[in-house]
C-alpha cells in the first residue's frame, strides 16, 4: 500500500479487469472503499451464489448504499418464502430524517436456514469447543499471570499501561493451533450443509 492508502493496480477478483485501468475510479484501489471488485463487478444485478441440501440459496446483491458500505451484500433465502418472496432480506422503510430505508434479513429464512438439524449441530458442536478451548487457554494464561507477579505488582504494572502481550503470546498461538485442529475435525465429522 502506498503512503496515501493506495493499493498497487491489480485485477479485479470477479472479472480480471485491472482496477482503476482508466484513472477515473480510484476507490477501486483505495484502502477505505477496497472490495478487490471492479465498479461493474461491485453493482451487478443480484445473483445465487450457493445452493444448499435443504433448498436454501445464498444471494448476492449489489450494495444498498455504495457510499457508507461497498462490499456485496449475502442473504440466505428459501424460494418459497412467503415473508420475503425469495429474496432473504425485506427493505425497512424508514424516512430519510431518520437515516432512510436499509436492508434486512428475513427472520423465517434465518431462522430456517440456521435450525435445520445437521447445520445446526454442525454450528453446536463447533461453538461448544472452541468455547472450551479459549476457556482453557484463559485459565492458563490467567494463572501464568498470578504466578508471576503479586497483586500489589499488578495492580503498579495496570497503573503503567504495561503491555501483556509477550506472556499472552504462547497461550494466544496454542489456542489459535487447537482452534484449527479442532474445526479441521468438525468439517471431517460434520461436512458444512
Amino acid at each position: 500500500m502506498s503512503w496515501d492508502g493506495m493499493y498497487p493496480p491489480h485485477p479485479c477478483r470477479e472479472c480480471g479487469k485491472q482496477l482503476n485501468a482508466d484513472g477515473g475510479h480510484p476507490a477501486e484501489l483505495y484502502a477505505g472503499t477496497y472490495t478487490g471488485l471492479c465498479y461493474g463487478c461491485e453493482r451487478k444485478p443480484v445473483r445465487i451464489v450457493q445452493s444448499y441440501e435443504d433448498g436454501a440459496i445464498r444471494l448476492s446483491y449489489a450494495p444498498h448504499c455504495p457510499s457508507w458500505r461497498r462490499e456485496r451484500e449475502e442473504y440466505q433465502a428459501y424460494p418459497n418464502c412467503p415473508d420475503c418472496d425469495g429474496k432473504g432480506m425485506k427493505i425497512i422503510d424508514r424516512s430519510f430524517a431518520h437515516g432512510g430505508p436499509y436492508p434486512a434479513y428475513c427472520k423465517p429464512c434465518s431462522d430456517r436456514f440456521w435450525n435445520y438439524p445437521p447445520r445446526k449441530l454442525r454450528s453446536d458442536k463447533l461453538t461448544r469447543g472452541l468455547r472450551h478451548l479459549y476457556d482453557a487457554a484463559n485459565a492458563l494464561y490467567n494463572r501464568e499471570v498470578q504466578r508471576r507477579w503479586t497483586v500489589k505488582e499488578l495492580k503498579d504494572l495496570v497503573a503503567q499501561k504495561y503491555d501483556f502481550t509477550p506472556i499472552a503470546k504462547p497461550y494466544w498461538e496454542r489456542y489459535k493451533a487447537a482452534r484449527s485442529r479442532w474445526e479441521q475435525l468438525i468439517d471431517r465429522k460434520y461436512p458444512a450443509v
